[in-house]
């Protein structure tokens, strides 16, 4: 509009319908006409729809249309030729997070790259994989120490979970190749850096990649740099997936969120092995044990559940209308109702016992469970390349 600095804020709010549609609209008229990403610009829209009224309803910021209001500023954004949805990480890769962890592989480069890499591959375990959180909430993960047991369990909260409410992690010190001895030493570095995942020094030429860092500097690095710090952490030997292998399989910072509950499924009930697991794991995991490794978020057909409950509410302002919108819909519904221990409302910090309980149990029967079996197949040579590998847990029939 062409407004001096100081008299942006001024024009800009309160926000009314008008002015809220009418940037949605440039936004997404822009973004058609430039054409650009998978989705040829048809997301924009939708999206900086959707950013306003998380700035409304969450972070009460002066916008005074309501979501209802909104809905029809930009059309619903249509899915390209490319799947959107994120592939299930290869076993291989977590054995690879783990031996880069604890030194059973060293990356070539300099000290300090080393030290990076080390360092980034245990914060991907410690605050996103083994916690089923993905990159961009990783980004704002505080690792801090357990109450009750420092080295044994993994201990932290992610500001931003779902539906902008913090969320309580609780996950054991350990993984396929056994007990996460570094963890402590991880941990005092973490908190010494004031960041899970700290901005490396790019030195000349490096194109800034983690294989050719400096040193690490007490400044929160962006979820693009978590993203390229990943892809390259996988184009390492000895697991040296290439650019086009990591885009076949969809493999992204979704994946760390979707790996342990698509594992758990995979191993499903009373799993049945040309061998014997042992007895306190033969019962394998039920559909509340996926649940709840996947921090209870909703399935495809529960998303499309919540969004038909708040249309009814919005029109009538009644819970009683729920069950009419749900009626209509497929997909297993959303199982908020039926937790213990759900994560909280927004702003809720509080320690949760039984929610500890379920996580540590949980999470630590799955390690176990996957150690058994990769123990059995002969570890990491023998298995299939790529997300193949989760044949590994597949019962007989």
């Amino acid at each position: 509009m062409g407004l001096p600095e100081g008299e942006r804020d001024c024009a800009l709010f309160p926000m009314t319908a008008t002015l809220a549609h009418e940037l949605i609209h440039r936004e997404n008229k822009r973004a058609i006409d430039d054409a650009k990403g998978k989705q040829n610009g048809a997301s924009v829209g939708p999206r900086f729809r959707d950013t306003l009224i998380f700035m409304a309803e969450k972070l009460r910021w002066p916008i005074e249309p309501e979501r209802v209001m909104l809905q029809g500023a930009a059309p619903k954004a249509k899915a390209g030729g490319v799947s959107e949805k994120a592939g299930t990480l290869p076993l291989a890769f977590k054995i690879h997070l783990e031996m880069l962890a604890n030194g059973t592989t060293i990356p070539e480069g300099d000290g300090h790259a080393k030290a990076a890499v080390k360092f980034y591959a245990r914060s991907i375990l410690a605050a996103n994989l083994d916690q089923s959180i993905r990159v961009g909430e990783g980004i704002r993960v505080e690792l801090f120490p357990d109450e009750d047991d420092v080295d044994g369990v993994m201990r932290g909260i992610a500001w931003m979970g779902k539906d902008g409410a913090p969320v309580n992690l609780y996950a054991p010190a350990e993984g396929i190749l056994g007990r996460y001895e570094w963890y402590r030493e991880h941990l005092e570095d973490t908190l010494r850096l004031g960041q899970v995942y700290p901005l490396w020094v790019r030195p000349r030429n490096s194109k800034g990649c983690i294989t050719k860092a400096g040193p690490l500097k007490a400044k929160v690095a962006g979820k693009e740099d978590v993203r390229a710090a990943l892809k390259a952490i996988m184009k390492l030997a000895p697991l040296a997936y290439t650019e086009e292998e990591i885009a076949e399989w969809a493999l992204r910072g979704h994946s760390l969120h979707a790996s342990l509950p698509d594992w758990a499924r995979a191993i499903g009930v009373d799993p049945n092995f040309s061998w014997q697991l042992p007895e306190q794991l033969k019962g394998g995991f039920v559909e509340q044990d996926v649940g709840a490794l996947g921090l209870w978020l909703r399935d495809e057909g529960a998303k499309r559940e919540a969004s038909a409950e708040q249309a009814a509410r919005d029109v009538q302002g009644r819970e009683s209308r729920r069950a009419a919108a749900v009626a209509n819909l497929r997909g297993r519904p959303a199982v908020r109702g039926q937790m213990q221990n759900y994560y909280g409302m927004a702003g809720t910090v509080a320690n949760r016992w039984s929610e500890r309980f379920v996580q540590l149990r949980v999470r630590q029967r799955l390690a176990h469970t996957l150690r058994e079996i990769v123990t059995r197949a002969g570890g990491m040579a023998s298995m299939l390349r790529g997300p193949a590998d989760i044949r590994l847990l597949q019962s007989m029939a």
